[in-house]
């Protein structure tokens, strides 16, 4: 049995830029252009966001990532 491993992620593998692309590919599909709010591969590596991924095994299932903002 597998387990869910959660990790900061450099944004490098290709597993996890073809899910990107897919994700935004069908958020451009299915939502209204003002309610996409989802960034590509390049805005995901700007040194103030971190990005993690959940795997299961070598299967890359989601993802997420937070930007530290200014207060």
């Amino acid at each position: 049995m597998s387990r869910l491993q959660i990790r900061e992620d450099d944004l490098t593998g290709k597993n996890v830029a073809d899910l990107l692309r897919e994700h935004l590919e069908n958020m451009h599909e299915i939502t209204p252009p003002e309610s996409v709010h989802a960034l590509d591969v390049e805005a995901l590596r700007s040194p103030d966001i971190t990005f993690w991924t959940a795997w299961d095994g070598e299967e890359v299932l989601g993802c997420g990532a937070l930007k530290e903002l200014g207060i």
